[in-house]
């Protein structure tokens, strides 16, 4: 058993050598039937491979080099933290035995999500009936970085579903600069006057320089008004 995680950087890969001594030789494969890799991610997902002829690669290949993956491409599947590995050699007479790894993506201790919440709704307001125009900004940072709004902060999605429908997509405008406005304009946010009354949802998202994402989803009710959402 490994007990101090190796770490890795951009891109994972592992190979394993095992060979039967008691029936066969020192080189690679030899009295194995297969090796099985059970890999658990710091979501809970767990990765399953099983190799039956060497080199026993991690991703598969039978090169001695041995494929990895990029996780910068796939994020959702090896997201940075510790993981843990179980893998399992089986001998050509069934007999087994197993090996635990630990290892991790970037770093043990990865960062939270960043932090996102309400500054206005309505003009200079947080209540969820809107009775003048809606503002829709949001504060975000990444606390790793700092507190103050924008750190660590690539930009913030801000959606606005409705009326009456959650589904029914209206707007949609990306920030990348505090502070984050739905209907963007810099240091002070502009307003809309939607016009037509009813229930609307309210998402925003934010997503940080490092990738990891948090967000608001939000229902409002909105009284009468007079212009629309601008173009």
């Amino acid at each position: 058993q490994v007990r101090t995680p190796m770490v890795f950087g951009n891109y994972v890969t592992a190979r394993v050598a095992v060979f039967d001594t008691r029936r066969e030789g020192r080189q690679d494969g030899n009295g194995i039937r297969s090796v099985t890799f059970d890999i658990n991610n710091p979501n809970g997902d767990t990765y399953h491979r099983t190799e039956e002829t060497a080199p026993y690669c991690l991703f598969g290949g039978n090169d001695p080099a041995c494929p990895g993956v990029d996780v910068r491409q796939a994020r959702g599947d090896w997201p940075d933290g510790q993981y843990s590995a179980a893998i399992t050699i089986e001998a050509r007479d069934g007999l087994t035995s197993n090996w635990n790894w630990t290892f991790c993506v970037h770093t043990c201790n990865p960062a939270n999500p960043p932090w996102i919440d309400f500054a206005q709704i309505g003009r200079d307001s947080l209540d969820p009936v809107v009775y003048g125009e809606l503002v829709f900004q949001v504060v975000a940072y990444q606390e790793e970085v700092g507190t103050d709004d924008g750190d660590g902060i690539d930009y913030v999605d801000f959606y606005i579903y409705g009326p009456d429908d959650e589904n029914h997509q209206i707007w949609h405008q990306r920030e990348q600069n505090p502070p984050f406005c739905a209907f963007g304009g810099g240091n002070v946010c502009p307003g809309a006057t939607l016009d037509q009354p009813g229930q609307y949802r309210l998402v925003a998202v934010a997503t940080a320089d490092d990738g990891l994402q948090s967000r608001l989803d939000y229902f409002i009710d909105v009284q009468p008004g007079g212009t629309t959402v601008p173009d």
